[in-house]
């Protein structure tokens, strides 16, 4: 027997209300709200960490007077090292102390007397960032050796700054903020100063140290223009 067009009817009706409760009653899953302490790796692209930079070395602040005539007696006509004070820096102009237009004379403060020593103006100059060879620093007159590629790694190719003029700017610019300063050199005989403040071969090369006792010191190094090494 085929069901009557009445009860299709209502077997539709039953069905679509069926269908409609169902949807009624569904459950949408959403996502949790964000936290906003939380970053995604999405969000936090293209960020860089701060590093600090390590503090530059403090060497105390420098100390200058006029440059003087009256010089000490503690060197020796050795080669060594002179751990002291700068105290002057003394122009082409100056006078009634050591100067002449070949050098750049510089005066250092060592247990209370003042040297002088003599820069060569006459060849070419040349800088690094090494630390201190031999002892570390301290006050006074140290006989010792110092070779340009045992102790500092540096060769005739690294030292090419030429002319006076532009060595002695160079020099003076970098000993600007020096107080505790290192001299590599050859004593005076009269012993009130030191002089050949430049490469000798065999261990008696010359140089000036600026910060001698941070982690790595300012090495001022000169040659000449036949020196090869």
């Amino acid at each position: 027997m085929k069901p009557s067009l009445k009860a299709l009817a209502s077997t539709l009706s039953l069905l679509l209300a069926l269908v409609a409760a169902c949807s009624d009653n569904t459950v949408v899953a959403t996502a949790p709200p964000s936290d906003p302490t939380v970053v995604t790796p999405e969000e936090d692209a293209g960020t860089t960490a701060e590093v600090d930079a390590a503090p530059a070395f403090d060497d105390g602040t420098p100390t200058r007077m006029a440059c003087v005539g009256t010089l000490g007696k503690g060197l020796t006509p050795a080669h060594g090292r002179l751990d002291g004070t700068l105290v002057s820096i003394v122009g082409a102009s100056d006078r009634g102390c050591p100067s002449d237009p070949s050098h750049l004379h510089l005066q250092v403060k060592m247990n209370g007397a003042v040297y002088d020593i003599a820069i060569n103006l006459d060849g070419l100059e040349g800088e690094t960032d090494a630390r201190l060879p031999g002892i570390p620093y301290a006050e006074g007159w140290h006989p010792m050796d110092l070779d340009y590629i045992g102790d500092l790694g540096l060769h005739s190719t690294a030292i090419t700054l030429a002319s006076p003029g532009p060595i002695r700017d160079r020099v003076v610019t970098a000993l600007a903020k020096a107080n505790h300063i290192s001299i590599f050199g050859t004593g005076y005989p009269g012993s009130d100063g030191a002089h050949i403040v430049h490469y000798k071969g065999a261990g008696l090369d010359g140089a000036i140290v600026v910060n001698p006792s941070a982690p790595q010191a300012h090495v001022i190094a000169f040659r000449f223009d036949n020196d090869t090494f």
